[in-house]
């Protein structure tokens, strides 16, 4: 899991790069206890200054959605 969180990290950092840092928070489609007994907080994504902080990225931040991912960057 640290191994892909980080990744979208970099990715965040170097879409983002010579601009504000990338903040959004938002939730997911998928209910966190779909992740297991205590992940509820998988269901919230937040993003702060470029770095994934918590969260599954499922169709909602990809999707046409306002302030998504998409609509954000």
């Amino acid at each position: 899991m640290f191994l892909i969180q980080s990744q979208i990290t970099t990715l965040l950092l170097n879409i983002s790069k010579g601009r504000l840092g990338l903040n959004v928070e938002s939730k997911t489609q998928v209910p966190g206890k779909a992740w297991g007994p205590t992940a509820a907080e998988e269901a919230q994504v937040l993003v702060h200054d470029g770095d994934l902080v918590t969260g599954i990225l499922d169709k909602s931040q990809f999707g046409a959605k306002s302030f998504g991912l998409v609509h954000v960057i």
